[in-house]
């Protein structure tokens, strides 16, 4: 089975970095983006539909819940930096249910020398500098992806049960619900289904909602004026306590002193 990486599926700016010496990762998916950066030798980025081959000096960006792995022939050593949506949220929404082809591409020498420079250390640091050091560079280079892609189209990944069930959690996670009607809805018996969920995403249907819930209530409260109790509503919570709970479940804050620590940042 293709593999979720729950870890890499996180909001509220989460992100990790490596190095790698000689890349190879079997095919797996996640909902977070991921960047790589090829510094030496090169890397068969595998994806659904095709394969390219990155080399040294070289980027690929990688779309959220994009399926795809990566294959060293030879010798290769490369940084993959992984980011949620919400570094590059304007990007994030203009791209949405989009991809491009191909998916490597190369920035010019001046920003170059400013990613070097700069992009491993801001996913080593925390802290507002940091934040906005990583953010600066993550929309660069989506800049200059968009700038290399030769097309951006449309994405179809309906015909596996993986996409079917994120495509639909990700268009309706703000409505009623459940994993019975995403049962009936599909033609899958629930309990069978209820047993592929979690062994495909390492957790339970209401817990992975609410995940989704908790990082639109987040981009919520740092985007908009919007109340704690509309915030609530808009993102599928029924009342204000479940929506309490959750988000104190997932950030050990409320949305309340959540909202008071961006502020302070």
């Amino acid at each position: 089975m293709i593999q979720y990486q729950e870890s890499n599926s996180q909001g509220n700016f989460n992100y990790n970095a490596y190095y790698y010496d000689n890349i190879s990762f079997p095919y797996h998916f996640h909902k977070n983006m991921e960047l790589l950066h090829v510094l030496e030798g090169e890397v068969e980025l595998r994806l659904e539909s095709r394969a390219e081959t990155i080399v040294a000096g070289q980027y690929a960006l990688i779309f959220s819940n994009q399926i795809h792995a990566y294959h060293t022939g030879k010798a290769s050593k490369s940084w993959v930096g992984v980011f949620s949506q919400d570094h590059v949220a304007g990007f994030s929404a203009q791209t949405e249910g989009l991809e491009g082809n191909p998916s490597g591409f190369l920035c010019p020498d001046p920003l170059q020398a400013y990613l070097l420079e700069t992009l491993p250390l801001s996913f080593q640091e925390q802290g507002l500098p940091a934040l906005y050091r990583r953010k600066s560079c993550l929309y660069a280079v989506c800049s200059q992806y968009l700038s290399c892609a030769p097309q951006l189209y449309a994405v179809n990944r309906g015909h596996d049960l993986p996409h079917r069930l994120l495509e639909i959690i990700a268009a309706e996670f703000t409505g009623d619900l459940t994993l019975a009607q995403l049962a009936d809805r599909l033609g899958y018996d629930y309990h069978y289904l209820s047993r592929f969920f979690h062994q495909l995403f390492h957790t339970n249907f209401r817990t992975f909602l609410n995940q989704y819930r908790f990082d639109y209530a987040v981009y919520l409260l740092t985007h908009t004026e919007l109340s704690i109790t509309e915030i609530a509503l808009k993102s599928g919570f029924q009342s204000l306590r479940s929506f309490n709970r959750v988000f104190r479940d997932f950030s050990s804050m409320s949305p309340q002193e959540y909202a008071a620590y961006r502020y302070r940042l």
